[in-house]
């Protein structure tokens, strides 16, 4: 059995919908007929893939960072990103790891470093402003 085909015997009915949503089209024709064929064999349609995950919700304040927040599944894996900020003429280099969920491959953890990059940004941007006003 492949790798795939264990991965897909090992989701539940949501998150096999939530799969075929968010990665289908990145798989080869042999990979999307394993998950159209487990689809089927699930009796699953792809019009209530949608209506199957909002219904299997299980975000609760206590166990949020369980779960995905797009696709609400619990399988993750850390995803090791490096990143580059550019600050005048140097140039500093962040090795990330990011909490990054298999089935949707969304990660909460990358969009949050995402809002904080942001704000860092627009932060040395101030910075520079002030020090060239006092020279």
């Amino acid at each position: 059995m492949s790798k795939l085909q264990d991965f897909i015997d090992s989701l539940e009915d949501f998150e096999l919908g939530a799969f075929y949503k968010y990665r289908f089209e990145s798989f080869m024709k042999g990979s999307q007929d394993k998950i159209l064929k487990e689809l089927e064999k699930r009796n699953i349609s792809i019009d209530s893939i949608d209506s199957l995950i909002d219904k299997n919700s299980k975000l609760d304040s206590e166990v949020e960072n369980k779960y995905c927040p797009r696709c609400y599944s619990k399988h993750f894996y850390l995803a090791s990103e490096k990143d580059y900020i550019t600050i005048k003429y140097e140039t500093v280099e962040i090795n990330n790891n990011f909490k990054t969920c298999l089935v949707c491959l969304y990660s909460q953890d990358k969009a949050n470093y995402k809002k904080e990059k942001r704000k860092a940004w627009n932060i040395f941007g101030a910075l520079r402003v002030i020090s060239k006003r006092k020279n």
